[in-house]
């Protein structure tokens, strides 16, 4: 009967809480009505070893399950396998960090490409590279993109949905047109290799057109930097979680030492007091 109790007060007080989330319970807390049925059971019998049996299996208990939630954050951190985010994984973080490190540098010099010749083609500066032509007309440059988009979708077919075609340079960086049946024409530039790709539509009108090439300049630098920080927060994580890794392992083996002990224990009570293990509980003759 009291084990009975026992689970159902933990149930019910678990619905009353609303919170289905828990994990672990503290039965010792005197908002807790589980804990006050076990220490019924063993008030009622009048003896003080099983009180002291109950208060060590509710703290093993504890204990146990503390430690099976310290080796699971362990397994999430240092096992693939285990992992639910790269955020809170190492080698997600190390894979990451190896593939894009390279990227990071293309992006870096990219940036300074831009950044460097930025000022000499935008605003009143402005000037494009087409063919051998260095054009500092913007509508002038712009009609003579769309000529050349215009010859180029004239050899789209249904087995060739799409054509691209390397025009001249804008801003230190290749330019390309691209063609598609679906969608209007396409300007972009970009770096060898395509550590930075970037493309606009190609306007009609000339400022629109040429003001959105002027922002995918600067969009280069701009990415770069945050592409940047983004490598320096990855390593960061890195050196974070193997000192939250080290932390656990410290904390895990100490509570292993500590539920061993208890688990020790409780069953030398357990034997002292010929509790029977196969009933959830002690089997306890009370007087009433």
């Amino acid at each position: 009967m009291w084990d009975r109790l026992k689970s159902k007060s933990r149930f019910i007080s678990q619905l009353f809480r609303r919170d289905f989330s828990i994990r672990r319970f503290q039965e010792n807390s005197e908002e807790d009505p589980a804990f006050s049925a076990a220490e019924l059971t063993a008030l009622a019998t009048g003896d003080d070893r099983i009180m002291a049996y109950v208060d060590l299996e509710a703290e093993w208990v504890q204990n146990k399950n503390l430690l099976a939630g310290y080796r699971k954050e362990i397994d999430t951190i240092k096992l693939r396998r285990s992992a639910t985010s790269i955020d809170t994984n190492i080698p997600y973080l190390e894979e990451w960090l190896k593939q894009e490190e390279h990227a990071s540098m293309c992006r870096v010099q990219d940036a300074r490409t831009a950044a460097q010749n930025s000022p000499n083609c935008t605003g009143d500066n402005f000037q494009i590279q087409i063919g051998d032509q260095v054009f500092t007309d913007r509508k002038q440059a712009v009609e003579i993109l769309h000529e050349i988009a215009d010859e180029l979708a004239k050899g789209l077919a249904d087995d060739r949905p799409m054509l691209s075609r390397s025009v001249g340079f804008y801003g230190g960086f290749e330019l390309r047109l691209e063609v598609e049946r679906t969608q209007d024409w396409l300007v972009m530039i970009g770096s060898k290799p395509k550590c930075t790709h970037y493309d606009c539509r190609l306007w009609k009108n000339a400022d629109t057109a040429t003001t959105r090439l002027e922002e995918r300049l600067q969009k280069i630098v701009r990415d770069a930097d945050e592409f940047t920080w983004r490598i320096e927060k990855a390593r960061q994580q890195i050196v974070d979680l193997r000192n939250r890794l080290a932390e656990l392992v410290q904390k895990a083996e100490d509570l292993a030492v500590v539920v061993a002990i208890q688990e020790a224990n409780k069953l030398a009570l357990e034997q002292e007091l010929g509790l029977n293990e196969e009933s959830d509980g002690a089997v306890i003759e009370v007087d009433c």
